[in-house]
C-alpha cells in the first residue's frame, strides 16, 4: 500500500547518491508497517509473531542501503522487540473515540514496531524505544557521521 511512498524515498536516495556516493542520510518516521527483521523466522520459532513476513517498505529500503539504526544495535528481535505501537492499550471505546471502531477486543501493548530511523554512511552508537504521551513510542539513536 506504500509502494509509491517508497519509489519517491527510493528515487531521492539515487539523487543523493548520484550527487555524492558517500552522502550520510538519516530518514525516520512512522511508516505504518512492520519491519521483516522482526517477523523473522527466529520470531516465529519464538512464537513472538504467527508467521514469517517479507514486509516490503522495510524489505526495499535495507536493498537501497538504508539500515534500521535500532536493529543494528539491537538484531535480536526476541530479546528485544522495540515495539512502539500501540503506546498503551488499545479497546474498543478508545478506537471509537478516533473513529477508528470495529475492533471487538483489546489489543495488548505495545504490539509491533513501526516507528523507524533509517541510516546510510552512519554508524549507530545506541538506539532505544522510550514511552511517550503519543499513540507511538519514540525511537531514538546516538550515531556517529
Amino acid at each position: 500500500a506504500r509502494g509509491a511512498d517508497v519509489d519517491l524515498i527510493l528515487d531521492a536516495l539515487r539523487e543523493i547518491r548520484s550527487r555524492s556516493e558517500g552522502a550520510r542520510v538519516l530518514l525516520a518516521g512512522d511508516f505504518n508497517e512492520p519491519s521483516h527483521l522482526d517477523w523473522s523466522d527466529d520470531a516465529v520459532r519464538a512464537g513472538e509473531q504467527p508467521l514469517r513476513v517479507r514486509f516490503p517498505t522495510s524489505s526495499r529500503l535495507a536493498a537501497a542501503g538504508m539500515k534500521d539504526l535500532f536493529r543494528e544495535i539491537h538484531p535480536d528481535p526476541v530479546k528485544n522487540p522495540g515495539h512502539t505501537w500501540p503506546a498503551r492499550p488499545l479497546t474498543k471505546e478508545y478506537l471509537e473515540d478516533l473513529s477508528l471502531g470495529q475492533i471487538k477486543k483489546q489489543i495488548s501493548t505495545p504490539t509491533d514496531r513501526i516507528d523507524f530511523i533509517y541510516g546510510m554512511n552512519v554508524t549507530p552508537l545506541s538506539a532505544d524505544v522510550v514511552v511517550t504521551p503519543s499513540d507511538h513510542n519514540a525511537v531514538v539513536a546516538e550515531f556517529e557521521i
